[in-house]
């Protein structure tokens, strides 16, 4: 589809908007008042960039093009003088990035030319462009209307630009540059380990985003998200085990062309290191009807698709959608898991985040769905110790063995980090009291330690069948 007037920029947005009962007044009156003046775009805040990335995802005359140590004024003269003719231009953004930003822009963009194996792959990229690194660049980048023409002949001269020459690079280059969560992340990410270091990671999310890009029209990109630990490992700080994916508001056609994928013995084997989640499917925890919601509002929002719909709550790598570390912190920390205080115990220590580290409880609450129950069934938990929560859920209380929940950290620690530290050092990062000093060392954790290297297994044999 082709855009035709400056109203149509918004289409997009307004129509995801509506299917997610996506309801921000001041967003929605943000993008109204825009579209009314019918002016040049140079003010992108996190709302008007959404705009343009849906926009541009939609339209097929729709581009966008970066310009390196340029500016908006620069561009904008050089359009009335050369190409007023050729395009019809919507919005010009300048920015100030750090060298690191620019090698995660970089290998991004050119990921689809040019080979990358290491660091140094995309700092030659760069000399090649800009000829002397630099602590800052700026950059800028235009969304335009092509009226057929091309225009690289006017440009080649006057610019060092990049340009996008299919809908894979044109979606890569503006979930990126025109997203500031994804702009944000590229400060605190670690491109040498998730380059070189975490090799089954990288198979994980490169077989996932092929497998999006060549079979899922980019329309309806927006509707799948990962979530859970690729945060951890693009922040290059540990492998990942499996990859987490939720999916919300499919057509009937595109659900069950997924789920014939899924279950398909050749092709749905083939991306089993995939947890996937479909509301209304087999490929759903029932809990979650509840558990999103409570994500959420602990996220600051009112509805999970709200972190699914809102830039403010995910950010894009390579394209593809990722829920935002922020709101995986939160996840963390309510799951009042060992392995989980392992994994904020680490993003602390690197200082990628600013949060605080609660102390554990030490017990725990598990839960059942009434509906799932039969009368009998709900009658046996009720005389076992189970209470109504509600009048959806019940639940259970149980005490949690602290000295097994801090060496079980300890151990996760050195299993996945290699951070060797005591139990005492534990206790003490979690301000934990009320334990004996002497039988922190005496616990074992054969349970979580068989659990794992089971999932271990799998997960080693699927690597090398690959």
């Amino acid at each position: 589809m082709n855009i035709c007037k400056f109203k149509d920029l918004s289409k997009p947005l307004f129509e995801k908007w509506v299917e997610y009962n996506y309801d921000n007044c001041e967003h929605k009156s943000e993008i109204n008042c825009i579209i009314n003046k019918k002016k040049l775009i140079t003010n992108f805040t996190s709302v008007i960039n959404e705009m343009f990335i849906d926009a541009l995802n939609y339209y097929d005359n729709l581009d966008v093009i970066l310009f390196i140590n340029s500016n908006k004024k620069k561009i904008f003269n050089f359009y009335l003088n050369n190409l007023k003719n050729d395009i019809t231009i919507y919005g010009i953004r300048d920015l100030t990035v750090s060298h690191k930003q620019l090698q995660g822009i970089i290998y991004q963009i050119f990921y689809e030319r040019i080979k990358m194996k290491t660091i140094d792959d995309i700092n030659d990229i760069i000399k090649n462009l800009i000829k002397q690194e630099k602590d800052k660049y700026h950059i800028s980048i235009l969304v335009f209307k092509n009226n057929k023409h091309n225009i690289e002949q006017k440009l080649i001269n006057n610019f060092i630009y990049y340009y996008p020459t299919n809908f894979i690079e044109k979606s890569v280059m503006a979930s990126v540059l025109l997203q500031n969560k994804s702009l944000e992340f590229l400060s605190k990410i670690d491109i040498n380990n998730i380059l070189t270091k975490f090799k089954k990671s990288k198979i994980y999310f490169l077989k996932y985003r092929k497998y999006l890009y060549e079979n899922i029209n980019i329309k309806y990109h927006h509707k799948f998200m990962l979530f859970s630990s690729i945060c951890l490992y693009l922040l290059g700080i540990r492998d990942m085990n499996d990859l987490d994916l939720y999916i919300s508001g499919l057509n009937s056609d595109i659900e069950n062309k997924i789920l014939d994928f899924v279950k398909n013995s050749e092709t749905g084997k083939y991306y089993e290191f995939i947890d996937i989640s479909i509301k209304g499917t087999q490929y759903w925890k029932p809990y979650w009807n509840i558990w999103l919601t409570e994500w959420a509002r602990l996220c600051g929002t009112q509805s999970f698709n709200n972190i699914l719909v809102d830039s403010n709550y995910h950010f894009y790598w390579m394209g593809i959608k990722i829920i935002s570390p922020e709101c995986d912190i939160k996840r963390r920390i309510h799951r009042n898991r060992p392995r989980a205080y392992g994994d904020l115990i680490i993003i602390k220590k690197e200082k990628l985040y600013k949060f605080d580290i609660p102390t554990p409880e030490f017990s725990k609450k598990d839960y059942k769905i009434i509906a799932n129950l039969t009368s009998n069934e709900l009658n046996e938990h009720l005389n076992n110790g189970w209470q109504y929560k509600d009048k959806i859920e019940i639940y259970k209380e149980t005490a949690i063995d602290k000295y097994k929940f801090i060496s079980t950290i300890v151990w996760w620690l050195k299993k996945m980090y290699k951070f060797e530290v005591t139990a005492n050092d534990v206790k003490d990062m979690l301000h934990i009291k009320d334990i004996d000093d002497n039988k922190l060392n005496n616990n074992v954790f054969t349970d979580e330690y068989r659990e794992f290297r089971q999932k271990m297994y799998k997960i080693k044999q699927s690597i090398n069948n690959y």
